[in-house]
């Protein structure tokens, strides 16, 4: 079971908002800088940063009690990354 910090670039998000604060709930995917991927959650405790698919993070993360499931405690941003997809990419393109 890992416990400690991770580095890495969001690849994928579940993620939804409840109750009257907004808290955020749900997993976020990271492509560590190993090349592993690590699915994490993120839950009423976790301290972060806005982020996005394609931000390059750092997360303190923990198992949850007894399970394989990681939780992060702190999400912090460390770079914004624009990925390109087929509606903007378009518009990155220059004429011939």
């Amino acid at each position: 079971m890992m416990n400690g910090e991770l580095t890495g670039v969001v690849t994928s998000t579940q993620l939804g908002h409840f109750g009257s604060k907004g808290i955020l709930y749900g997993y976020v995917a990271v492509e560590a800088d190993d090349g592993n991927m690590v699915q994490v959650k993120i839950d009423a405790y976790t301290e972060h940063d806005p982020f996005e698919i394609g931000d390059r993070v750092e997360l303190e993360v923990a198992p949850l009690g007894q399970t394989k499931i990681l939780v992060v405690k702190r999400l912090r941003r460390i770079s914004s990354t624009v990925m390109l997809t087929p509606a903007n990419s378009a518009q990155e393109q220059v004429p011939a």
